[in-house]
C-alpha cells in the first residue's frame, strides 16, 4: 500500500514538475535576452529573442482558443458514442438473460455481438472525431497516421485470421460453455469462449488454451 501511495504521489507531482521546468526555461530565456540587450553588439539578438518569445506565446494562445470548439465537438462525439453503447449494453444483457427475444440474435451470441458492436462504434466515433482534432490537417499528423496504419496492417494479418475464426465458432454455435469436447488430443469442458482464445478444463483440472 505504501508503494502504491508513493507511485500516486509521484504521478500527481509530475504536472507540477513539468510546470516548474517550463517556468524555469522561460525565466532563463528572458534573462538571456535581457543580458544580450545590455551590450550594443548583441542588442539585436536580445531584442529578436524577446520578439520571438512573444510571437510564439501569442500564437500558442490563439491556437488554444481557436481549438476549443473543435475539442468540444470531439468530446461530444465520444459522449454520444458512450451513451449509445450503454443503451446497447442493456439491450444485449436482456437478450442474454432471455428477457428479450429477437429473431436475428441468439442469446448465446449476445455477449460477443455486444463486444463487436461496441468496438465498431468506438472506431466509428474515432473516425468521426479525427477531422476535428487540432493539427489533424498538418503533414506531421498525416505522416504519423500513415505510419501507424502501415504498422497495424503489417502486424495484424495473423490477428485478423484469429478473430475471423472466433467469429465462425461463435456464430455457428459449434461450441458452448459447458460442452465436453475433444480438440486434437485435448479433452475437456469448455470454460471460456473469447475473440482470440478458447479455454478447456480437462478431467485433471488443467486449463488448456
Amino acid at each position: 500500500q505504501t508503494v502504491g501511495q508513493l507511485g500516486l504521489a509521484r504521478l500527481a507531482a509530475m504536472p507540477l514538475k513539468l510546470l516548474a521546468f517550463l517556468v524555469g526555461v522561460v525565466v532563463v530565456y528572458e534573462w538571456l535576452g535581457l543580458v544580450l540587450a545590455q551590450f550594443p553588439y548583441t542588442r539585436p539578438w536580445g531584442e529578436s529573442m524577446r520578439e520571438f518569445m512573444l510571437a510564439k506565446v501569442s500564437g500558442l494562445a490563439l491556437d488554444m482558443v481557436s481549438a476549443v470548439p473543435s475539442l468540444f465537438t470531439v468530446v461530444l462525439i465520444f459522449l454520444i458514442a458512450r451513451f449509445v453503447i450503454r443503451l446497447l449494453r442493456l439491450f444485449f444483457a436482456a437478450v442474454e438473460q432471455g428477457t428479450v427475444e429477437v429473431p436475428w440474435l441468439h442469446r448465446d451470441t449476445a455477449q460477443p455481438t455486444r463486444r463487436l458492436v461496441a468496438t465498431l462504434l468506438w472506431i466509428f466515433a474515432a473516425v468521426m472525431a479525427y477531422p476535428y482534432l487540432p493539427g489533424s490537417g498538418t503533414d506531421a499528423f498525416k505522416g504519423a497516421s500513415v505510419f501507424i496504419g502501415l504498422v497495424v496492417s503489417l502486424g495484424s494479418s495473423g490477428l485478423v485470421n484469429q478473430v475471423m475464426s472466433s467469429f465462425m465458432i461463435t456464430y455457428s454455435r459449434s461450441l458452448r460453455l459447458g460442452d465436453f469436447v475433444r480438440v486434437g488430443e485435448v479433452e475437456g469442458t469448455v470454460t471460456y469462449l473469447g475473440v482470440l482464445s478458447t479455454k478447456v478444463r480437462t478431467v485433471r483440472g488443467e486449463q488448456i488454451t
